[in-house]
């Protein structure tokens, strides 16, 4: 179900802004300078590792639900566009073969499976 909140919090946040008057198009564009030194810088993933507690349980359940889904499933609607054959059965949702999104799951999907590869140092997969 933790997939869900994300979506829940982005209706909340469509409900209450839908009374929020929003700015004329023939506003003005401000632009504020960024001056001085910055206080964040980014950095690699596999310069973190997490220790036990609540981050890592979270990402532990990442990584099984990573794990639980089937790859030939992932790749149906990619298979029959290029031509090939496939036996596994549809997703549905954004995946549906006739969807308009159909696709675009498999790259979160494969995004998912690279930050918790530079995460883990561990391979998703394994032979």
């Amino acid at each position: 179900m933790n997939w869900l909140l994300p979506f829940l919090v982005s209706a909340c946040i469509a409900q209450v802004l839908q009374g929020v008057e929003q700015p004329s198009p023939a506003a003005p564009e401000v632009r504020v300078p960024i001056a001085g030194k910055k206080d964040a810088e980014p950095f690699p993933l596999t310069r973190v590792r997490l220790l036990d507690g609540p981050f890592k349980s979270a990402m532990d359940i990442d990584q099984r639900y990573i794990l639980s889904l089937d790859p030939d499933r992932l790749l149906h609607t990619f298979r029959l566009t290029a031509g090939l054959p496939s036996q596994a059965k549809p997703l549905g949702g954004w995946e549906e073969p006739k969807g308009g999104l159909r696709g675009h799951f498999l790259g979160h999907y494969l995004t998912a499976c690279a930050e918790m590869y530079q995460s883990t140092g561990n391979p998703v997969f394994k032979d």
